[in-house]
């Protein structure tokens, strides 16, 4: 209640509070109902655009870097909420490293947009610190995101992530397994030949065999003769056969 009459204040306005609001004024038998208020609220999107402003691909350890981060938007700064993000492997989301307060300075209005340029200043010490910074803008209940700008060192090594390291595992398991199974089969086959090469060579050599045993041997020739007969058809005699028996000596 003022001295002019009476009045509403409501904080923090949404889309739930418009309607029509009516003052009424109580006596003591009647009350008067003024004329109504209609209040709108413009819930429409509000327009953001973030852009972000590129850096070297790689600087040297123990630098400074300055990113900067340009919003373009029809709402004051005052409104605004620039928060920096940092994501980097292995993390699965990028990670809050810096908020802007009080930065209406920084900005230039027009006759329908504002202008605002927020920098961010980081030193580069090690791999922890690089990866890729994200300019974001909180309005309205909604995050808008920069495209982000990539920061790394100079003749870095890329840390070795977990599953890097276990499919580097999982071939040398498999290079090593397919270079046993060659060797067991060639093994295999080697002993296979050399088992059908000893066959051969005692077939072979049994004829020598027999031939030492021979010069232990004496043989003697025995002589049949056969009488002569009186058949005319045959005119020719059959030749001499000759037995050989084996006669073994005491030694």
């Amino acid at each position: 209640m003022t001295d002019n009459g009476l009045s509403l204040t409501i904080p923090d306005i949404k889309k739930e509070d418009r309607g029509l609001y009516y003052c009424r004024k109580f006596s003591f038998r009647n009350f008067t109902l003024s004329n109504g208020t209609f209040l709108v609220v413009d819930d429409r999107d509000v327009k953001v655009s973030v852009l972000q402003r590129g850096v070297s691909d790689s600087v040297p350890a123990g630098a400074s870097v300055t990113l900067q981060c340009s919003v373009l938007s029809e709402s004051r700064a005052a409104e605004l909420q620039v928060l920096w993000f940092r994501a980097a492997p292995p993390q699965s989301h990028p990670q809050i490293i810096y908020t802007h307060h009080n930065s209406s300075h920084q900005c230039e209005s027009g006759s329908s947009t504002h202008t605002c340029v927020y920098n961010f200043t980081k030193n580069i010490l090690s791999l922890s610190d690089t990866g890729t910074y994200y300019c974001a803008v909180a309005l309205c209940g909604k995050i808008v995101f920069g495209k982000g700008t990539p920061v790394q060192l100079e003749n870095s090594v890329r840390p070795l992530y977990p599953e890097v390291i276990y499919l580097t595992v999982a071939v040398s398991v498999c290079v090593v397994v397919i270079f046993t199974q060659a060797f067991i089969i060639y093994k295999m086959r080697n002993c296979d030949k050399s088992k059908v090469r000893p066959q051969r060579d005692s077939v072979v050599e049994k004829p020598t065999n027999l031939g030492a045993d021979t010069a232990e041997l004496n043989y003697s020739s025995l002589h049949f003769s056969k009488k002569n007969t009186k058949s005319v058809t045959r005119k020719r005699e059959k030749p001499q056969e000759c037995v050989y028996s084996e006669v073994s000596t005491a030694p």
